[in-house]
């Protein structure tokens, strides 16, 4: 049975060493460097949800109520706009933080 580890070659960990620990990992990651560098990417869509997943509620606690509070009016279509965006954000977030791993 043939799996995807088969075709990793050892590595001399000798020939990584250098005095700026950046270049020394960026020569340790010799044959992974895209999948590391794509998962690091994939980790920044998750943080950026979560960011914009409290800017929301924010939004939501600091305006719309308190508009709602003092002028009245409908907050039906508002309050499923802004569920609407929640739940986009958190299957994003879910998305990504497991293709990350």
């Amino acid at each position: 049975m043939k799996t995807a580890l088969t075709n990793i070659k050892p590595s001399d960990f000798r020939n990584a060493i250098h005095e700026n620990r950046l270049i020394g990992i960026w020569h340790m990651m010799t044959d992974f460097r895209a999948p590391y560098l794509g998962a690091t990417g994939a980790l920044a869509l998750p943080a950026l949800s979560k960011t914009c997943t409290y800017l929301l509620l924010g939004y939501f606690a600091d305006d719309i109520l308190k508009r709602q509070f003092y002028f009245g009016g409908s907050l039906t279509r508002t309050l499923a706009i802004i569920g609407l965006g929640l739940i986009g954000l958190a299957a994003l977030e879910g998305t990504f933080s497991f293709l990350s791993g």
